[in-house]
């Protein structure tokens, strides 16, 4: 049996056995068949991840590939955003509407824990602190407090993805395991 492992999605949710298959010298996954016959597929490859739909998943429980990329697309596109001509207000909408989207599919997708959450917090914090100029003393709570509140309004990067990865598990689990019928199809 072949597969295209980089068309195969593979999720392993606190299953024991999952990881310990991944942090062994030959990685494997575990197919199974109609009859429910485990087959396992060895996986050969170089690299630690792979790309699938604009993503690096990884193959180990470590998922270090994409945290160092979004830091490093957060450096790079803050330093273009800030070397543009434009004013703070409109620094700031290309921040929350192309720069946040991109980090944002790819931490929904990452298996990080919260520190490195919050490590890219701190970046978009900084970046917002160099866009508007603020001192460097200024209260990274104003960066994220709501504008009634006298506060600058960000949305805190953090709470965005772990709040999308819920609502992505939350809609798995209400979806459930079997499949659906349209009302009235008759089925043989």
């Amino acid at each position: 049996m072949q597969l295209n492992i980089p068309k195969t999605e593979c999720i392993a949710l606190g299953a024991p056995f999952a990881v310990t298959a991944m942090l062994e010298s030959n990685p494997h996954i575990i197919i199974r068949d109609w009859n429910w016959c485990p087959h396992p597929i060895p996986i050969r490859t170089t690299t630690n991840s792979t790309k699938y739909l604009g993503v690096q998943l990884p193959f180990s429980v470590k998922d270090t590939d994409s945290h160092s990329w979004c830091t490093t697309y957060i450096a790079t596109s803050t330093a273009v955003l800030r070397s543009k001509c434009a004013t703070p207000d409109c620094k700031l909408l290309v921040l929350n509407t192309q720069i946040l989207p991109t980090l944002l599919y790819k931490a929904t997708k990452a298996s990080w824990t919260y520190a490195k959450y919050i490590a890219i917090d701190k970046l978009l914090a900084q970046a917002a602190r160099k866009i508007l100029r603020l001192p460097p003393g200024y209260p990274t709570d104003l960066i994220y407090l709501p504008p009634k509140y006298k506060g600058l309004g960000l949305r805190k990067f953090s709470t965005h993805a772990q709040t999308q990865k819920w609502h992505t598990l939350q809609r798995a689990l209400t979806l459930g395991g079997q499949p659906r019928v349209r009302p009235g199809h008759k089925t043989w």
